[in-house]
């Protein structure tokens, strides 16, 4: 895996819950540098209108004390991302959190079928 992570021109971390899913993944150090020095990472937000459709995601970035909302998302890969996707029902966000470093996108991200999830996933690796 190491060695892909090394290969890779895009990493995509998908929407899952940054605090008991990535950050544990990440807290490998030899991982969590490859995932740095790639020169495009890309996440995935897992909140649709501020909140997770499953799962505690929302109420665990609280708990933590990280913003509310994809602010949240952001914040909890600080220093990590080039790219945010972020659900088409949050475009607000777009403007609000589209200041910084990392290029927030917004898009249809609930996926509910095999073929949405490869036009999904095409459309992430075509990110301009």
């Amino acid at each position: 895996m190491l060695e892909a992570l090394q290969a890779a021109g895009t990493v995509v971390i998908g929407p899952s819950n940054p605090p008991l899913s990535i950050w544990p993944i990440l807290a490998i150090e030899h991982i969590r540098r490859a995932v740095a020095a790639a020169p495009r990472v890309i996440a995935v937000s897992p909140l649709f209108a501020g909140k997770t459709l499953k799962g505690p995601a929302d109420r665990v970035m609280a708990a933590l004390g990280l913003p509310p909302g994809n602010a949240g998302v952001l914040a909890a890969y600080e220093g990590l991302l080039t790219d945010l996707v972020i659900d088409e029902g949050d475009r607000d966000d777009v403007a609000r959190l589209g200041e910084g470093r990392v290029r927030i996108h917004a898009a249809d991200t609930r996926i509910t079928e095999p073929a949405a999830a490869t036009r999904f996933a095409e459309w992430l690796l075509e990110l301009p």
